[in-house]
């Protein structure tokens, strides 16, 4: 779009820790959603797509590309089955979008991560940190696997 006409990218704070519950509420919720008719699961939802920012820890410092990412709050509003898709997986709008985000980042510093651990180096390591680690061991590797399944990546 023109200049004057976009929007302000969104940015989601504060960044979730990425837990096995939180990848179990992911892949219930988007399990769920992959069910709904076709009128919802794409019409709608390109209809509600929003510019996320994704701050990205690079060699270079920190990057702030965006995504387009559906707006899971809309949706709920306006489609009362994606509010009971959310209640099902125990998620709200807003945290299905905090994790969904998190996922995002790690993912993406996962392909472009400058430590092979995926920490930071020494000391405490921060959020996406953690994050990164978590999606990189092994115990995790299925769930990551199962959440992909639902399509989490080819739908905005």
């Amino acid at each position: 779009p023109a200049p004057a006409t976009r929007s302000v990218p969104v940015t989601i704070k504060p960044e979730p820790l990425l837990t096995t519950t939180a990848l179990a509420q992911m892949l219930a919720f988007w399990t769920r959603f992959q069910q709904e008719p076709d009128s919802i699961r794409t019409t709608a939802r390109r209809a509600h797509l929003r510019e996320v920012v994704v701050p990205i820890t690079t060699r270079d410092g920190e990057t702030r590309p965006t995504v387009l990412m559906v707006d899971i709050a809309a949706l709920a509003t306006i489609y009362p089955s994606v509010a009971t898709d959310l209640k099902a997986a125990g998620l709200t709008p807003e945290q299905h979008d905090a994790y969904r985000l998190a996922l995002i980042r790690a993912n993406v510093e996962l392909s472009v991560s400058r430590h092979p651990d995926g920490a930071g180096g020494g000391g405490t390591r921060s959020i996406p940190e953690k994050n990164l680690a978590f999606l990189r061991a092994p115990e995790h590797a299925e769930e990551s696997a199962a959440l992909e399944k639902t399509a989490i990546w080819s739908t905005p």
